[in-house]
């Protein structure tokens, strides 16, 4: 089917719609006839992302998941040691509060440390009301049921302390004192709240919004790294898989930390940048998409360097695209044409939109 449809629809180039379907046409046709598995893996995993990425890079005090495995280590550590050493009847509320409190970034142990003191605080309301009315110690048991029921589908953090709190508090109210024991839970979890947050901020602190700014810098330095590799008459498929596909993996990791950093952030702006960097790497994949057409056919590639660096260099009005297209007799030529253009285009206004991004966070 996708040979039928290339035989009936390449040559009507001057259709914008083959223009923009094509490349990804070819490349699904060449997927589909790649059967040697092992030799993708391989590839992959000779990339330079891969290989400059190791435990080594992460073994240090700028690194965010060092400094979050630290600050974590040493809190329980000495949390668990301190409930141990004065017996600490419950004490394990404020080591299971430490845990959750501690985050890889403040900014996430902040919205950590509003939502557990607001969902503690419900749940011991709602048991001290719900256990002082109810006293049979079978009911208050059967209680717990539906408590630990939704604890397993409930996803909003505030709601899921909620019912963590109902169900720890409820566990140990058979011949409790139930005013004590709300009491005696809502002291812990501040204990550990007050500790965990203190800790955050003096312990190697790390914020998401600088880390995320950090990784839109290099996400737009290595759009402009592709860009300049593509413009080269050197390039081919070789090269491409070489030099090309590294950067694109490890922009594709990189906008998915900005999108997993942007959880916490909550920016509109960071959103409408990971979504033009989406469209970014499509159509430099889609680029390779041409090349392998272009390394079968023999085109010129010195002439497409020159008209890569006319792209470049100057802001091309409609009249100027469609003067660069009808200079152009083959067909291969125009797409690749415009799909460069469609680049260099997202390149511009990716870079708008990062400086938008990181004003905003």
């Amino acid at each position: 089917n996708i040979s039928v449809y290339e035989s009936k629809n390449l040559e009507n180039y001057n259709n914008n719609l083959n223009l923009v379907v094509y490349p990804y046409v070819a490349k699904l046709k060449r997927d589909l006839q790649q059967t040697n598995a092992d030799k993708i893996i391989n590839e992959y995993s000779r990339s330079k992302f891969f290989e400059n990425f190791n435990l080594k890079n992460d073994l240090s005090f700028k690194s965010a998941k060092f400094t979050f495995a630290f600050r974590g280590a040493l809190l329980l550590s000495i949390g668990v040691f301190l409930v141990a050493l004065f017996n600490i009847e419950n004490g394990k509320w404020i080591i299971f509060t430490l845990a959750a409190i501690n985050q890889p970034y403040l900014d996430k142990a902040n919205i950590k440390l509003r939502d557990r003191m607001i969902g503690t605080l419900v749940g011991a309301a709602i048991f001290f009301v719900v256990y002082s009315i109810v006293k049979d110690d079978s009911v208050r048991m059967a209680l717990l049921l539906p408590v630990g029921y939704a604890m397993t589908y409930i996803t909003k953090y505030t709601y899921s302390v909620i019912c963590i709190t109902l169900f720890a508090l409820g566990s140990i109210s058979v011949g409790a004192n139930i005013p004590f024991i709300a009491i005696q839970r809502l002291i812990f979890v501040l204990i550990g709240c007050v500790i965990a947050i203190i800790a955050d901020r003096l312990i190697f602190p790390t914020y998401a919004y600088k880390y995320t700014q950090s990784a839109i810098n290099k996400s737009i330095a290595t759009n402009k790294e592709i860009v300049d590799l593509l413009s080269k008459k050197d390039i081919s498929v070789e090269t491409f898989a070489k030099n090309v596909q590294p950067l694109i993996i490890r922009n594709t990791w990189l906008n998915k930390y900005i999108a997993y950093n942007n959880t916490t952030l909550n920016s509109k702006d960071v959103d409408e940048f990971i979504y033009n960097q989406n469209i970014f790497i499509n159509d430099v994949i889609a680029f390779e998409s041409l090349l392998y057409t272009h390394d079968k056919n023999s085109i010129d590639k010195a002439s497409l360097e020159k008209d890569f660096n006319y792209i470049i260099n100057n802001n091309l009005s409609n009249d100027d695209v469609v003067r660069l297209m009808d200079a152009k007799d083959c067909h291969f030529n125009k797409l690749i044409l415009n799909n460069f253009i469609n680049i260099k285009n997202n390149l511009s206004h990716s870079n708008n939109l990062s400086n938008n991004a990181i004003k905003s966070i």
